[in-house]
């Protein structure tokens, strides 16, 4: 079975929880703590692009079964090789089976008519 591989590029917030401090975990896995507390510590663009990632994939809910979701950080080596690779910002950015969509939500008909077609053409769903 295919699946459409959406990578979601940019600067995101990198905590790590507290819980067990014998096995961090990235973002906010299974902890006490209100998530927003920490966000606020980080600057504007960091936290927006938090928040775009939810809105974002929250209008992608109808096409989750079908895609294999990759989010990548800027900030990381493998965001340095997908910087380079696509001639990339840290800005928010979204790539769809190499198709780049740069400002992903004021793209987002855009990239859903391009799933859309995708899907119709080349994947089955999982089960």
């Amino acid at each position: 079975m295919n699946r459409i591989e959406l990578v979601i590029y940019g600067l995101f917030p990198t905590n790590f929880s507290t819980c067990a401090p014998c096995c961090p975990s990235d973002y906010f896995y299974e902890c006490d703590k209100d998530p927003r507390v920490w966000l606020d510590e980080y600057p504007v663009n960091i936290r927006y692009n938090q928040d775009i990632l939810s809105i974002f994939l929250s209008n992608l809910s109808t096409y989750l079964p079908y895609l294999d979701i990759k989010i990548i950080s800027a900030d990381s080596l493998k965001g340095f090789f997908y910087a380079i690779r696509y001639r990339l910002p840290s800005s928010l950015t979204v790539i769809i089976n190499g198709k780049v969509f740069k400002d992903p939500m004021n793209q987002l008909t855009e990239i859903k008519r391009y799933l859309h077609e995708l899907i119709i053409n080349y994947v089955e769903p999982t089960k």
